[in-house]
């Protein structure tokens, strides 16, 4: 189900798994970045959503400094009080996109369990192992 729509960036439920799809395709306007953001957060928060895919393989264009800042200071902080545990990224094709992105991939896993993929069904697939073995680990507790 398509939650967030516009011609470069998309927001999609993929309910049968609980996983949010966030696809993106450059970085266009600041406010463009920060709208699909907090519809990302809002949906975190409304649906109960742990786990999140950023599929990036199109990205081709860094994010600027500001909008780095208030990912990690504001937005990043209210994304983990909104629940969210997992996060699998799709490696963009670009390298240039993929060194503008690892920057705020490094900064994220100090917070939560995030990690590279190449293609999205391998992201898919790790978002549900990794559900599966923490409901595990949890319930022993």
């Amino acid at each position: 189900m398509i939650l967030y729509q516009t011609h470069r960036d998309s927001i999609e439920l993929l309910e049968r798994d609980a996983i949010l799809v966030v696809k993106a395709i450059d970085y266009g306007m600041e406010n463009e970045v920060k709208t699909l953001m907090e519809c990302l957060l809002d949906n975190v928060k409304s649906r109960e959503i742990t786990d999140v895919i950023f599929d990036l393989k199109e990205w081709d264009s860094g994010l600027p400094p500001e909008v780095n800042d208030w990912f990690l200071t504001d937005y990043l902080p209210r994304l983990l009080l909104a629940g969210l545990e997992n996060a699998a990224v799709i490696s963009p094709s670009d390298p240039f996109s993929l060194f503008n992105t690892e920057y705020i991939v490094e900064e994220v896993s100090k917070a939560f369990n995030i990690k590279y993929f190449k293609d999205f069904e391998s992201g898919k697939i790790w978002l549900l192992n990794t559900r599966y073995f923490n409901q595990f680990r949890f319930s022993e507790n």
